[in-house]
């Protein structure tokens, strides 16, 4: 089996098992800890996550030069990989600069309805939480190395790992303890492991060239530009999905907190369910695209992507729709209620924007995610002007459907830019992606209705009914759903990950 496919198994291992963590250590981690504690976690996890806006987009690009520079130059790529640790290197020690300023606005001042132990508390979960990040920043250009090198294995063996292993240590301490300073502080003694791990493989297995060495302003210019406006897209989908909660703590705090982050826990998931698949093929799709597509080529080249994660995703979607409010009630009590509405309001929208998303890809080679960078950063601004007046009246309710709004604007455009400056066929695309499905989704939308009649009493009830919905699905999408080409790639998707006979 290839790296690629073996990287695609190994992924949704790995989804399938931070599933199982969060269905296990979330209801752990809300009793261990109580509503605020396990808000105020959630709080400084959202703060801190904006330090690694330092990555993104500069994480995007080393990939793709290694792998462009893999193909034509060795000297290059040794001078590239030099270029972009040194880089790295002072970005962390601008980030512990903007992070000491950070720290002199956790207040009460600033965090009106935060308790003077809770601000004590984030002040620690705030400079742990700023450690790990820099030692994400410190190791990132190494595990662009191993993707660019479709070490999919490796990668995914140590997220494996690492995951099952804080889960395991912040069980084993909450039986003993209920502080939310320890529990960030194991994580990431974890995170910490996984860095060293990937520093160490790659210089013992890979053993790229690497060098230091002057370069002209032009060199970096073109990097940056090429970085620029991934950092500016993320940086606002960070918006949409962390800083409601910030706006939360200071409104409302830390129990809203905990019930909205249950709420955009799925969110998370979801997100990884997606994008675990188009992952693989991002190296792939960039060779392709820059030998040059026509616009049949390129609509049809993302069809093949969309379809295997629409595939995947509708019937979760489906069952977050039909069963989440059961779930939510039987997991995590009645207390809860509010998180389903929040998984709706974001789940829907999103499933419109995962499906395809290697549609980014595209705009990131043409050169056109400047155009995409600078509309979303007012459909953000509409986001945070949407959150804030509707709190007040809707709770946290509100944030959700500040951020369905910015999803959807958001949508909209890159489906325009697309069509306009990307060589994209809409209607074709769309035509192919739900050739089959269309069928799927309404039969399956009455089988879940039936379902709706025998009241959830029991996880018994809720599991069985589950795995009729999925049972239903699997034969349905079989017959009428799927073609032969994807048949096909299930067959020898199951076969080498063992569960069916060559």
């Amino acid at each position: 089996m290839s790296q690629r496919r073996y990287g695609a198994v190994l992924s949704y291992v790995s989804l399938a098992l931070n599933l199982a963590v969060a269905f296990v250590l979330t209801p752990i981690l809300v009793h261990a800890l109580g509503k605020g504690q396990y808000g105020l976690f959630s709080l400084a996890s959202s703060i801190v996550a904006y330090f690694l806006l330092a990555d993104v987009g500069l994480n995007d690009t080393v990939l793709r030069y290694i792998v462009r520079y893999m193909r034509t130059s060795r000297e290059e790529l040794g001078l590239f990989i030099g270029v972009a640790i040194a880089g790295y290197a002072l970005i962390v020690i601008a980030l512990i600069g903007i992070a000491a300023i950070g720290y002199t606005f956790l207040t009460p001042q600033h965090w009106p309805r935060l308790t003077p132990a809770e601000i004590v508390d984030l002040k620690f979960l705030y400079v742990v939480g700023v450690a790990s990040v820099c030692a994400v920043l410190l190791t990132n250009p190494f595990g662009a190395i191993m993707a660019a090198h479709q070490r999919f294995i490796a990668i995914q063996a140590a997220t494996i790992v690492s995951r099952a292993l804080s889960a395991i240590l912040v069980v084993a301490y909450l039986r003993f303890g209920d502080s939310v300073r320890m529990v960030l502080v194991l994580n990431t003694v974890v995170q910490v492991a996984v860095c060293f791990f990937q520093v160490v493989y790659v210089l013992v297995r890979i053993r790229p060239p690497m060098r230091l060495a002057p370069v002209p302003l032009s060199y970096v210019r073109e990097k940056l530009n090429f970085a620029g406006p991934i950092f500016i897209v993320v940086m606002v989908e960070m918006i949409y999905w962390r800083l409601d909660i910030i706006i939360i703590g200071s409104m409302i705090g830390t129990v809203g907190i905990a019930v909205y982050s249950v709420g955009m826990q799925f969110q998370k998931y979801f997100q990884r369910l997606a994008t675990t698949l188009s992952k693989v093929w991002i190296p792939k799709l960039i060779a392709s695209l820059e030998a040059g597509f026509d616009p049949e080529a390129t609509t049809m080249h993302l069809v093949r992507i969309a379809r295997l994660q629409a595939l995947i995703i509708l019937p979760i979607l489906g069952g977050v729709i039909f069963f989440g409010q059961d779930f939510l009630r039987l997991w995590l009590g009645p207390d809860f209620h509010l998180a389903y509405p929040i998984m709706l309001l974001t789940l829907i929208p999103y499933g419109l924007e995962v499906v395809g998303n290697v549609r980014n890809t595209v705009l990131q080679v043409r050169g056109l995610y400047w155009r995409r960078a600078i509309a979303i950063v007012v459909f953000a601004a509409l986001n945070v002007a949407v959150t804030i007046l509707l709190i007040p009246r809707m709770g946290i309710v509100g944030g959700a459907i500040g951020t369905a709004f910015g999803l959807l604007c958001g949508f909209v455009y890159v489906q325009w830019l697309m069509t306009a400056k990307a060589d994209y066929l809409p209607w074709r695309f769309y035509t192919a992606l739900l050739k089959g499905l269309w069928i799927v989704i309404p039969a399956m939308t009455v089988v879940a209705l039936a379902l709706h009649l025998w009241p959830t009493a029991s996880w018994l009830d809720l599991i069985v009914k589950g795995a009729i919905f999925g049972a239903a699905y699997v034969a349905l999408v079989w017959v009428v759903g799927m073609n032969r080409t994807e048949r096909g790639y299930f067959i020898g998707f199951a076969r080498d990950a063992g569960l069916v006979r060559p």
